[in-house]
């Protein structure tokens, strides 16, 4: 009888143990069993991954390592089983500047939460296709093919609150981008919608051409816009004396929310005070308006004058430094690379109506939809930036 007890006890430990959910890799540190991969064989160790950094752990001490965050390039996860770390580190003599990478196998899978802690805890941009833990129900969501890539994928892109995801079954094609990892996003024509994604480490950008199955859900486009062009909040350290002169009110403020509106070639922007910005502190706050404009319009291949003009309360402002980026998404399926071209606006010169103006003279290399980024500098902190589309002919 007290050997039947026992045994019944036991069970019951056994089964009060089992029914307890595993935790272990739902909290950093985590810890994943990998191979490094190497041209002559490869390291078997630990990949833990938590608050101060990444870790490889193997008894080889020469092939252990420990990234800070700040160190990674970049992490790419294209594959539940596989993860690529670069990092800053010189590849040595024989591709001299060239940046080195680590990647590693992982049997198994690697679990969902771990990419939500990276999205969380990486600053630049996270490349994986596989999922963080996402709402059951999406904001918006449409049937589509992907069809930038050589071999062509079918599957959904989703809208949530966090991010933007196409999910296919297609190996490696899936990705999840938080906002701020997307450069732009633009229709191409009604049923081709094009995602710019930071890939590549440096700053590079991949485009994403999606046909649509079915026209896009109203509102859809309008959303992602929204999200991807949010409010970007720039510490302000100082303005310059002349237009701290000119708009009193500016000593007040440190922060600057750069507002997306769309498509539209006319950015605004609020000075903010320290207080989180709501709708009523903004309406009360002075308005700062960046405008873009070139002549000819549209603009062409070849040389065009580009102006830009930043007002706070439609008074100029002065002392400025004022840059674009123009970027055209490489065409993979034309063989044809990414294209940046960047241009340094000078204040125009003449009289009081030109203050508060900043214009140049650059090459658009052909024609097509260019991705334009509108930087504005008040002594070398950047107080406003736009993102916008501009279409050569």
């Amino acid at each position: 009888m007290f050997r039947h007890s026992l045994t019944l006890a036991c069970i019951a430990v056994v089964v009060a143990f089992a029914s307890v959910p595993a935790a272990a890799d739902a909290q950093p540190p985590f810890e994943l069993t990998a191979r490094q991969d190497r041209f002559l064989g490869g390291t078997a160790g630990t990949l833990v991954i938590g608050d101060g950094g990444i870790d490889f752990r193997t008894p080889d001490r020469t092939k252990a390592r420990h990234w800070d965050y700040e160190a990674l390039k970049q992490i790419r996860i294209l594959s539940p089983t596989r993860v690529t770390i670069e990092t800053y580190e010189d590849q040595g003599r024989l591709r001299f500047g060239a940046d080195r990478s680590y990647a590693f196998e992982v049997p198994g899978s690697i679990p969902e939460s771990v990419v939500a802690f990276l999205l969380e805890r990486l600053d630049r941009p996270l490349v994986t296709a596989v999922m963080p833990p996402l709402p059951a129900t999406a904001l918006f969501r449409v049937a589509v093919k992907n069809a930038s890539a050589r071999k062509g994928s079918d599957g959904t892109l989703l809208l949530y609150d966090t991010g933007l995801a196409y999910v296919t079954e297609q190996e490696g094609q899936a990705r999840f981008w938080r906002f701020r990892d997307v450069y732009g996003v633009l229709t191409l024509d009604r049923y081709r919608l094009q995602v710019l994604a930071y890939e590549g480490g440096s700053g590079d950008t991949r485009s994403f051409t999606f046909e649509l199955k079915t026209s896009l859900p109203p509102g859809m486009f309008d959303a992602i816009w929204q999200r991807v062009n949010s409010p970007i909040v720039r510490n302000q350290e100082r303005v310059t004396e002349q237009n701290r002169q000119r708009s009193p009110d500016m000593t007040r403020t440190n922060h600057l929310l750069a507002l997306g509106l769309g498509a539209a070639l006319t950015a605004a922007a609020v000075f903010e005070v320290p207080a989180l910005a709501t709708p009523q502190s903004m309406s009360n706050s002075p308005q700062v308006t960046v405008t873009l404009a070139t002549r000819p319009s549209p603009p062409v291949t070849g040389d065009n004058d580009f102006e830009v003009t930043v007002q706070v309360d439609a008074k100029p402002l002065v002392g400025a430094d004022v840059s674009l980026l123009l970027v055209m998404p490489a065409m993979t399926e034309m063989g044809m690379p990414e294209m940046r071209q960047t241009m340094v606006l000078r204040p125009a010169e003449g009289n009081a109506a030109d203050e508060g103006k900043y214009a140049g003279r650059g090459q658009v290399m052909m024609a097509g939809t260019w991705y334009v980024t509108v930087s504005v500098k008040v002594e070398n902190a950047v107080v406003a930036e736009k993102k916008l589309t501009l279409v050569a002919r």
